[in-house]
């Protein structure tokens, strides 16, 4: 006995009838001919379907391509283009720039890779995504980026995401670690772009003084703010402000993370890959006689050392570093090991900065507190102010956050009674006490000016200044 399946379906030219032969069957074997039947239709049925159709696109998405660069930027590319991880990499970068975020970070935990954005300097959650998805949005960053998969140290890359048929300019830096893996894909074009040192926010008399600062021949000047408190921003802003066209500036930087270029600023770099040091870096610099030395992140504390020195021989020198004010800054130098007198005898001045959300524009809400909040403020209660807050859930300008970029509040640390209490090694709380001697107005004293100008929420400069 052979078994048959039949089946048919009305077509374009009238009925079509499929007649399928199947297999002997052994003699013992009884088959109802229902069974037979929907075993058939059923494999029949399956050969006229249709493929689910995929996933419709989010609209509010813009179209993003992600390219790699650098000389084998298209083999690179065709790598990845077709891997499982490259749409949905290229979905969360549209993604971020939806949201307004300026980077993209990949943390390694105990519970699998966490994904946040980073929107006016908090961290927001990404999209929800699932462990293989992160896993292999991960590999094609880092195959993109050319990032060797030995390589535990830190390292920096350059690609390109395509937004909207334009090339926006990404950075991606990583470093592995005995708790996993911290990739971060940071969105230059997010990233704001100073003209002058008004354009950060500063006060105008803290601009006037620095501006005062740039234009002596020597000296140190040293540029402080905690983590993520925008110091890559203000040291770029400060050098471009310095006179660039009738002095030679050398910009000592590590080869691994290379900063954006600043016209007139010759770069210097280290490779600490291949064994090469910052002191070496200084070294081959000397040779072409320079007029100032730049560098930001300073942690080297030879380096550290050496600059005061060329600083102490006629030199401008600039250097940024991690601290929590202008104060913290002087004494983190002081920490690494350098001379106490010896900065004292080259220090002009410290800036202190750190950044706060400012208020969106269209959505603020405006507020009366209650005279002892003014006054907890240090503000004249009887004083015409008007102050704003966020409005909860925002708006769609701000994207629901209630705040729309960000500004540097800042304080600049200079005068006698500051160099006289850094000869003697003085802790960062006397070093602030003797700089508002000298009249320096604080960071946070800024920042209460500009909440009460509406720029910036009181709660946004109590989240910053917490620690305070």
């Amino acid at each position: 006995r052979v078994a048959c399946r039949v089946a048919a379906r009305p077509g374009a030219r009238g009925e079509q009838v499929l007649v399928l032969l199947g297999p002997t069957l052994p003699a013992p074997e009884r088959v109802s001919f229902g069974r037979m039947l929907r075993s058939g239709l059923g494999r029949i049925v399956s050969m006229f379907k249709r493929p689910p159709p995929p996933p419709e696109r989010d609209p509010t998405l813009p179209r993003v391509e992600m390219q790699a660069t650098g000389p084998d930027a298209a083999t690179r590319l065709d790598a990845v283009v077709d891997a499982d991880g490259y749409v949905p990499a290229c979905d969360l970068v549209a993604a971020a720039v939806r949201d307004r975020a300026g980077a993209i970070l990949f943390e390694a935990g105990p519970q699998g890779v966490a994904v946040q954005f980073d929107v006016d300097g908090m961290a927001v959650p990404a999209p929800k995504l699932d462990k293989a998805t992160v896993g292999a949005i991960v590999g094609v960053v880092r195959q993109l980026a050319a990032f060797d998969p030995k390589d535990r140290g830190p390292s920096t890359a350059a690609v390109t995401a395509q937004v909207e048929g334009k090339s926006w300019p990404c950075t991606v830096s990583g470093r592995r670690s005995g708790s996993g893996e911290r990739l971060e894909v940071r969105i230059d074009k997010m990233r704001p772009k100073m003209k002058s040192l008004a354009d950060t926010g500063l006060s105008a008399a803290a601009v006037d003084r620095l501006q005062e600062l740039l234009k002596l021949e020597r000296g140190l000047i040293l540029l402080a703010t905690p983590r993520g408190g925008g110091l890559s921003t203000l040291f770029d802003a400060v050098v471009t402000a310095a006179d660039r066209l009738l002095r030679d500036f050398v910009l000592l930087e590590d080869a691994a993370a290379p900063r954006p270029e600043i016209q007139n600023v010759r770069p210097v770099r280290w490779d600490a890959r291949t064994g090469g040091t910052p002191s070496q870096a200084l070294a081959a610099a000397l040779r072409e006689y320079p007029h100032a030395f730049v560098t930001c992140d300073l942690e080297d504390a030879e380096l550290a050392g050496r600059l005061v020195e060329q600083a102490g021989e006629g030199r401008l020198v600039i250097v940024g570093l991690r601290g929590a004010d202008a104060a913290d800054g002087i004494a983190r130098l002081i920490g690494l090991g350098v001379d106490a007198q010896a900065v004292s005898r080259v220090l002009v001045g410290a800036v202190g900065a750190r950044l706060v959300r400012k208020l969106c524009p269209k959505c603020r809400q405006e507020f009366f507190p209650a005279v002892a909040a003014l006054t907890r403020l240090g503000l004249d209660p009887d004083a015409d102010i008007t102050l704003y807050r966020p409005t909860p859930g925002g708006c769609p300008v701000c994207t629901g956050t209630g705040y729309l970029g960000r500004t540097a509040v800042g304080e600049v640390a200079a005068g006698p009674t500051l160099q006289a209490h850094v000869a003697r090694a003085a802790d960062a709380a006397t070093l602030r006490k003797a700089a508002a001697k000298d009249g320096m107005v604080s960071a946070l004293n800024d920042a209460v000016a500009k909440a009460a100008r509406g720029v910036t929420s009181v709660e946004e400069v109590q989240r910053v200044f917490r620690a305070n």
